[in-house]
Order: C-alpha cells, then sequence, then structure tokens
C-alpha cells in the first residue's frame, strides 16, 4: 500500500545498503539509486549519509524512518484486518430443547463436521420466533408447520411428518372415519399423555393440531398409559400423544383403535436467504432427518438404553 520508494528506503535504513535492500525487493542497482535520490528531492532533505560502507541515517532521515515505519504498521494491520474471514454464525430459534431434540442432536453433527460454524440459540414462543426471524435476529427457525402462518416473507422446509396419534375408544364416531381433520377435533373430549412420557422428541399435541388450550369442549393431562385409558373411558373422550410414546399392542387389547395424525415439522428461513452457511445447514437438516437415518438414531439410541439398563442393574 506503501509508495515503492518508501519500501526501499525502509529496507535500505534496516539493512544499511542500498545494494542488499535493492536485490531483496528485486530492483536494479542503478533504479534503487534514482528512487532513493526522487524521495530526497521530493522531501528536499538527505536521508542518509555513507560511513564505513554503510548508509546510516541522517538526523531528518531517522524521523522521517519512524514515521513511514509506523504507516507501514498501519497499513500491514489494514490489509489483514480486510482480509479477515468473519466465523460463520447461525442463530436458531426454537420453542425449547426438550421439544426440539432432534435438532441439538443436528447441531453436535454438524459442528463435528463444520467446526468453522458457531450457533447461538433463542428459546422464545412461536409468536416471538416469527418476529425474530422476520425482524433478523434469528436465521432459522424449527418447529411445526402448523405453527407459522404461510408468509411472503418465509420459506419452509420439511423436514419430517411429526407422527401424533389419536386414541379412539370402541364405538365412537372416529373410529371408522378414515381421515381426522383439526376441526373434527374442536367440540371433543381430549386427553393428553403427559409429556414426561416422552421418548425421544415432543411437542405439545395441542400445539401441533393448532388447538388452543381449552379451545376443544374439554382437555385433561394423563400421567401415565394407564390414566389415559381410564379418563378417555369416563370423559368419553379421545386421547391424543405422540405416537413413538405408546404401547400399541396394550391399547389394541383396550379395544382402542389407534389414528394417525401427521403434522409437517419444518426449517423455517426468511425468503429469498442467500448465505452459504444458512442454506447448507438446512441442506444437512434434511438429511439428517432422512428415514434411513432417522432409523439409524434410533438403533443406537436404544442400544445405549439397554447399556444404560445393564449397568444400573
Amino acid at each position: 500500500m506503501l509508495e515503492d520508494k518508501i519500501l526501499l528506503f525502509l529496507e535500505t535504513a534496516r539493512r544499511q545498503s542500498l545494494n542488499r535492500a535493492a536485490d531483496a525487493m528485486g530492483i536494479e542497482q542503478d533504479e534503487a539509486e534514482e528512487m532513493i535520490r526522487a524521495l530526497e528531492r521530493r522531501l528536499n532533505l538527505k536521508l542518509f549519509s555513507e560511513f564505513q560502507g554503510k548508509k546510516r541515517l541522517t538526523r531528518l532521515g531517522e524521523k522521517f524512518y519512524h514515521g513511514c515505519n509506523r504507516l507501514e504498521e498501519m497499513a500491514n494491520e489494514l490489509l489483514e484486518e480486510m482480509d479477515y474471514t468473519p466465523v460463520p454464525q447461525i442463530q436458531i430459534g426454537f420453542t425449547g430443547t426438550r421439544d426440539n431434540q432432534g435438532i441439538i442432536d443436528l447441531v453436535s453433527q454438524y459442528k463435528s463436521q463444520n467446526s468453522q460454524v458457531t450457533f447461538t440459540f433463542r428459546k422464545e414462543d412461536i409468536p416471538g420466533l416469527k418476529n425474530a426471524l422476520v425482524g433478523g435476529d434469528v436465521d432459522i427457525v424449527f418447529g411445526l408447520r402448523s405453527a407459522f402462518d404461510e408468509d411472503p416473507e418465509l420459506k419452509m422446509v420439511d423436514l419430517f411428518e411429526y407422527p401424533l396419534c389419536l386414541i379412539v375408544p370402541k364405538d365412537h364416531p372416529f373410529e371408522k372415519k378414515k381421515k381426522i381433520a383439526v376441526e373434527d377435533l374442536q367440540n371433543e373430549n381430549i386427553v393428553v399423555l403427559d409429556r414426561r412420557q416422552a421418548v425421544t422428541f415432543f411437542v405439545d399435541p395441542l400445539v401441533a393440531c393448532g388447538l388452543k388450550r381449552g379451545g376443544a369442549a374439554w382437555q385433561s393431562k394423563a400421567r401415565s398409559l394407564d390414566d389415559l385409558i381410564k379418563t378417555v373411558r369416563l370423559a368419553n373422550g379421545v386421547g391424543l400423544a405422540v405416537k413413538e410414546n405408546l404401547d400399541h399392542d396394550r391399547l389394541k387389547d383396550e379395544k382402542f383403535t389407534l389414528i394417525d395424525l401427521k403434522f409437517p415439522y419444518a426449517a423455517i428461513v426468511r425468503d429469498p436467504e442467500e448465505r452459504p452457511e444458512i442454506i447448507n445447514f438446512v441442506e444437512a437438516a434434511v438429511e439428517y432427518f432422512l428415514p434411513e437415518a432417522a432409523k439409524e438414531r434410533a438403533k443406537k439410541a436404544e442400544k445405549r438404553a439397554k447399556k444404560g439398563g445393564k449397568s444400573s442393574e
């Protein structure tokens, strides 16, 4: 960034030799001598004196040297700063770690292969996350598609179908229905299995269905599967739970019909999103939640659980 004759002057002062400075910079000797003379004419002062075959700075030359040296340091610092590549940072918004445990695992796996990327997390309710995403306070939000309104400013990438299950007693009108709509649940007595029964992943079933608490005819929370069975029968209602948390054989023995309710779980980003780190992470999320990958993780989790059970015996 400094002129070549300034750089030659600095190199000559440090080496105390114009010839060695010229060689180091790849400049012909005659050209180097003319560059120094041109600099002295421009400053109207003598920069060097000869002593025992070495170039010595004059008093004013020394003053000029210190000033040029500071300029060189500043120029190098600026070059380093301009060449600095910021560490990619991804800000994730979600409703909580328990509700989105798969995302914590996804981030951990992604960082093991992309150590240069850093992550921050923001826990908030759905309306707050929408505002944070649109406002640029978070880069990506994970949650059920049903919890987010279709918004032209947002883009949704479905990752998997979140499997809820409706537990219907014998002779209930839902038993023979091929498909249950959310609207069908508005006037039902609903019993929800408590989140403490969740195995690996939990989203409030009422939220997943788009139902507000108190919005159905009647709602109750069951602490166990036994409690859910009894309460559904007493209330002449239906049960609602995450499918993987249920003992399907037990429920069939108890003459219950299980009806699948699936809701897309998605990654939500601003539209358009052009930053490569966000695009790459969304692609990694899609791959992470592929059915084959999910089955493999489930097997590993089952093995870890069995080992843990043996060690506690």
